[in-house]
């Protein structure tokens, strides 16, 4: 299914992710406070063409599960990626070098179970070689000034330090 030629350049990468930070927070200008659904950008073929697949709760899968089924259909219906962006609304915590040593030891803590949570939107690109880059960013503003505020941005070096389960499983059911 997948062509060599559809690889994903480190440039290429940053040159998505940026214009992916860009429509996402015009995204959510246009929501007017409403939270962000999550949401799956196939980058189709060598030219890059955009397909975005809204991501509702299917009753009975989970949402890694829901993301294997998505690649498979999305590889039954024979279209040819070179890569997927994954956009979502999410809770984390900012800790410290010293908490992050701690939390490895005695395992992460779950940001939605911690009180000093932030919400966040995570835009998360991954090519079919299994690198990729994400970009993170406070959600910022209330009600219907909710927006992204400064972005932060992992590095493909870094990102493969990082667990991607959820378009691992996309990119598992797609076949890659």
């Amino acid at each position: 299914m997948s062509h060599p030629n559809n690889h994903l350049t480190d440039k290429k990468m940053k040159e998505l992710l940026y214009d992916e930070t860009m429509i996402v927070r015009d995204l959510m200008r246009s929501l007017e406070g409403d939270e962000l659904s999550p949401m799956l950008v196939l980058l189709v073929g060598e030219t890059g063409h955009r397909m975005v697949v809204s991501l509702a709760p299917v009753k009975g899968l989970d949402k890694h599960q829901m993301m294997f089924y998505a690649g498979q259909a999305i590889s039954q219906k024979g279209h040819d990626i070179s890569g997927a962006i994954l956009i979502a609304e999410a809770w984390a915590k900012e800790i410290s070098k010293s908490e992050a040593w701690r939390a490895k030891q005695a395992g992460f803590p779950r940001p939605s179970k911690c009180p000093d949570r932030i919400e966040i939107v995570s835009i998360t690109l991954r090519g079919l070689d299994g690198r990729g880059m994400i970009a993170m960013s406070k959600i910022a503003g209330e009600g219907a000034e909710r927006r992204p505020s400064e972005w932060t941005f992992i590095s493909p070096a870094d990102y493969a330090k990082s667990e991607d389960n959820m378009l691992g499983e996309f990119f598992r059911g797609y076949g890659a």
